[in-house]
């Protein structure tokens, strides 16, 4: 089942070295909630230009990782 994160929570992000084919630079940003200390959400920002691949691969990437660490399923 999965467990909504609060609203206001506190993060870390950290720029990672990580390209593409054509050069594309993304930042990595983790969320950490639950009051456990865990990390509950995963974002992966300055992902590109908007409709290439590599954005929609590493959007979907995010929200995938995202479902998993928040207990749900993404294939149920």
């Amino acid at each position: 089942m999965r467990k909504r994160p609060p609203d206001r929570r506190p993060t870390i992000s950290r720029d990672i070295e990580a390209y593409d084919a054509m050069g594309n630079k993304f930042k990595l940003t983790i969320t950490i909630g639950f009051n456990e200390g865990k990390a509950c959400e995963v974002f992966f920002n300055d992902r590109g230009k908007t409709g290439t691949a590599f954005n929609q691969v590493m959007l979907e990437t995010g929200i995938w990782i995202s479902q998993v660490l928040q207990g749900e399923d993404p294939y149920g």
